[in-house]
């Protein structure tokens, strides 16, 4: 009689061998389940023969029709007569995936993890983060994680053998840690979804003592093929990713939104940074919180020709401290901590930060490089209870659309900052005229444009003079990707923007972007400000001219008294007024 799980135990990975259809990933995926969760896997099989699965948050129902399997190889195998449920999550699973068995050809452990359970999974390269083993051991010791690691290559498609045996572009799951006192070594227990050994060498003092303490829990596993002990050093000499999905956490909220080219900025390395969709994060946001950000357009399930690669847009996760207002222009944000930037269908970042006092934080959404056309969904879990939060646009933050002005500074044209005594060639800057139609405050936004990814090193220093005839503040410049100003301007004047180098003949493109509350008028066409007249000479004060000056009386020497009353009265004659007269 057929049946869906054994009946005298509980699954376990060894119940499922994959077959000759590249998908390990799911493979190695099940297995993980099998061992560590055992009924999270009963629950994907309802009594009534249908699957559920996981798509942007919401469970899926796969109505499960069992198919005569032509090629005994080709699909996964159970190695227990009768059951049934190997064969049942595959060929939902391909359903799932528009009823295709080759489109679960190729994929990502974290992607199948997702589906199969729909908690968020963190993957991240083996050595970026020292604490991995503790992290492993203590979350499979609770029973708080799935875990599965693997070696990619995406310069080969093929599977390629490592010095130690494991092979490259080929999922493990790993389901035990072990710590050897004699030689105090980490191990981790892996298995081979295909049911064959790979290690080459494996160290058997050590797998007696670990079976020795285990066994008990898990009288199978010393005796399933493919299942081996690897030391945590020799295992980062052939895997590069580790993948933890972490079960304890709750769904909170799903968004949904796109990236335009308006507002697809970029990842940190580029000026545009700022115009990525964001959320401004509430403190309790920042405490034991994972985020999932993915691609609304699943590839697998598009897919109709079996050899077309799975290859995302990379995307990324970056929260930053926001220094005083809520736009990540470069000069304006601290990175707090950022996900990798994977070519896959989703990524995830876990949080956990303690706040600083009065600082606002905002989670930046993007993809690696800027103007990318896509939709994309965010997925926020959290032990707690979390309140509800929406996107933010950067356009959005003011009542008046964005006015953008593209220009550039050449030889004719780049002045430089203003200096005192006034230098003429500051007034030879691109300005441009804006009014308001009311009293309201400017956010204007600068930004360098280059053709490629460039450091920083190779930006100007810049900043933005707002001047009119009563507003003339000086400014600072900085070396950023961006920079922004704040200004409160009136409506009854006209003022001149500015954007400028610190240094004069700093050539290079520019774009300025202008945002306000209430209407106003950006002028494109590039002006010059209007050179200030000379201040008026200023007047001398000359002596009166019927009035002769007094002269100095000669210094005096040792006279005798006869020559010093002669000196008194030539003094005394050239002070008298005297005028002709007939």
């Amino acid at each position: 009689m057929m049946k869906t799980w054994p009946s005298n135990r509980e699954p376990y990975h060894g119940d499922i061998v994959q077959g000759r259809l590249g998908n390990c990933f799911l493979i190695a995926s099940l297995q993980a389940l099998a061992s560590c969760q055992s009924q999270l896997l009963k629950s994907i099989v309802s009594s009534s023969s249908t699957c559920f699965f996981y798509r942007r948050g919401e469970q899926i129902e796969v109505p499960v029709i069992l198919e005569p399997i032509t090629e005994e190889y080709q699909y996964c195998r159970s190695t227990v007569d009768d059951v049934q449920w190997p064969y049942m999550i595959e060929q939902a699973y391909a359903k799932f995936y528009g009823g295709r068995f080759e489109n679960l050809i190729g994929g990502n452990t974290s992607e199948a993890l997702y589906d199969l359970v729909g908690k968020p999974v963190e993957e991240f390269e083996i050595n970026d983060k020292s604490d991995v083993w503790e992290r492993i051991q203590q979350g499979l010791t609770e029973r708080t994680v799935l875990v599965t690691c693997g070696a990619v290559n995406t310069n080969t498609v093929e599977p390629t053998c490592t010095a130690n045996g494991l092979f490259v572009n080929h999922a493990y799951s790993i389901l035990s840690t072990f710590f050897d006192r004699q030689s105090r070594e980490k191990y981790v227990l892996i298995h081979n979804p295909q049911g064959i050994n790979h290690l080459l060498k494996e160290n058997t003092r050590v797998r007696e003592a670990f079976f020795a303490l285990h066994s008990k829990n898990h009288p199978l596993w010393a005796n399933t093929t493919g299942t081996q002990l690897v030391s945590w050093s020799e295992l980062k000499k052939s895997c590069n990713r580790i993948q933890i999905c972490y079960l304890n956490v709750e769904s909170r909220q799903i968004l949904f939104n796109n990236w335009s080219t308006i507002t697809s900025g970029g990842c940190t390395n580029f000026a545009t940074f700022y115009r990525n969709p964001f959320i401004l994060l509430s403190p309790s946001h920042l405490k034991k919180t994972i985020f999932i950000l993915g691609h609304t357009i699943d590839q697998r399930q598009e897919r109709t020709v079996t050899d077309v690669k799975l290859n995302y847009e990379q995307i990324g996760i970056t929260i930053v401290e926001l220094k005083s207002h809520s736009i990540s222009t470069h000069d304006n944000y601290e990175i707090v901590c950022q996900s990798k930037f994977w070519n896959k269908r989703e990524v995830a970042l876990p949080l956990d930060i303690l706040p600083k006092q009065g600082q606002k934080y905002a989670i930046v959404l993007s993809s690696y490089y800027p103007n990318v056309n896509t939709t994309f969904w965010l997925q926020i879990f959290s032990k707690q209870i979390l309140p509800n939060v929406e996107i933010c646009h950067w356009t959005s933050l003011f009542h008046q659309p964005v006015q953008t002005i593209r220009g550039e500074w050449h030889r004719g044209n780049a002045g430089g900052k203003r200096t005192k005594p006034v230098q003429l060639k500051f007034y030879e800057n691109p300005a441009y005229l804006l009014t308001l139609s009311n009293n309201s405050s400017v956010r204007l936004i600068l930004h360098q444009l280059f053709d490629t990814e460039i450091p920083l090193a190779q930006y100007h220093p810049t900043g933005i003079y707002v001047l009119s005839t009563t507003f003339d503040a000086e400014i600072d410049f900085i070396r950023a990707r961006s920079v922004s100003r704040l200004v409160q301007l009136k409506a009854d004047e006209e003022y001149y923007v500015i954007p400028t180098c610190f240094q004069a003949n700093s050539l290079g493109k520019f774009e300025l972007n202008v945002l306000c509350d209430v209407p106003f008028v950006l002028d494109p066409i590039e002006r010059k400000f209007p050179i200030p007249p000379p201040p008026p000479p200023k007047p001398e004060n000359k002596p009166n001219s019927t009035i002769k000056a007094k002269r100095a009386p000669p210094k005096k020497g040792n006279l005798s008294l006869a020559a010093a009353r002669v000196s008194n009265l030539a003094d005394e004659y050239t002070t008298l007024d005297v005028t002709d007269t007939d």
